[in-house]
């Protein structure tokens, strides 16, 4: 990445930061759960967990999940209008499941760059535990 000047003149070249992933997913958990909760004007229970992916998670994964992302995930957001917040600063949708209206999966997205697709789902029990 370069740094440049307002003049559009180079200023130096600017290093590679690295992520805390881990907090940026827990960022990403609390808005998805005040959204939740201003949508539906209820608490998620503790019964239920969400999972993020992260544009880094959307870059490693596998071509079969990717296939399936675009076939099956993304067209659930193409007749779903858009949240517009703050001169488009974030824009999310989300799709709630006809069965349980806890679960549901969003789509983030900040500065219109960078997305996140997040999803509520019930939380996995051991049947051993």
């Amino acid at each position: 990445m370069y740094l440049f000047s307002q003049k559009g003149e180079f200023i130096a070249e600017t290093g590679k930061f690295n992520i805390d992933t881990h907090r940026v997913k827990r960022v990403i958990e609390r808005i998805v759960k005040g959204l939740f909760y201003h949508e539906n004007k209820i608490r998620l229970t503790d019964n239920y967990e969400v999972l993020i992916l992260t544009p880094i998670d959307m870059n490693n994964l596998p071509g079969e999940t990717i296939n399936f992302l675009k076939a099956d995930i993304f067209p659930l957001f193409q007749s779903v209008h858009p949240i517009i917040l703050g001169r488009e600063v974030f824009i999310y949708k989300v799709v709630y499941n006809e069965i349980d209206d806890n679960q549901s999966v969003w789509l983030l997205l900040f500065y219109r760059a960078v997305v996140f697709l997040v999803w509520i789902l019930p939380k996995h029990t051991d049947p051993n535990t």
